[in-house]
């Protein structure tokens, strides 16, 4: 059968989903922090950032609880892009590969290219989405407050499977031990 492969480790500078890793590590120990910290730059988002951001190649990705999505340039702070999205973002996004995954809380999930906000898919998956998309192998996890944890294609947006839980979702999937 079919083994699923989680990613290689993170370099410095990444930071891909909530959580980190898949796992929800929340570390990055190939990243050089030591203080005394400086504020490099700021960004007014003009509303609410609920969740991290995440960060890869020097472009960091956020959504607010207005419906702006954005990205920054890293080393700047410059404003690369910034689009709006139907209804609002109550969950960190999740990047890998120059794509960028975010969800709304109108049942939405949307794949951009991270460089340029092109928008690359949308996908209707029903209830809102509170929880923060979670990369794994060649799939993205995501799961509704209609009960309702779906596995896609990262790629192409297309479901690979669905599985209805007894509950909402509300909170990140974890990958354990290569199970979700």
């Amino acid at each position: 059968g079919f083994v699923e492969q989680e990613a290689p480790p993170e370099p410095a500078g990444t930071w891909p989903e909530y959580g980190f890793t898949a796992a929800g590590t929340r570390a990055n120990q190939a990243l050089p922090l030591a203080p005394p910290f400086r504020q490099q730059w700021s960004h007014d988002a003009k509303a609410l950032l609920e969740f991290p951001p995440v960060i890869e190649k020097n472009i960091l990705v956020a959504g607010t609880n207005s419906g702006d999505v954005f990205a920054l340039d890293l080393p700047s702070g410059r404003l690369l892009w910034q689009v709006k999205v139907t209804g609002l973002v109550a969950s960190s996004p999740a990047i890998r590969d120059g794509i960028a995954y975010v969800a709304t809380t109108k049942g939405r999930l949307v794949a951009f290219d991270a460089a340029t906000g092109r928008r690359l898919w949308r996908r209707q998956l029903g209830s809102s989405i509170e929880s923060s998309p979670v990369l794994f192998a060649q799939g993205l996890y995501v799961g509704t407050l209609d009960g309702e944890l779906f596995k896609l294609d990262r790629r192409t947006g297309a479901i690979t499977w669905r599985v209805k839980a007894p509950g909402p979702i509300k909170s990140a999937v974890a990958i354990w031990e290569k199970k979700v």
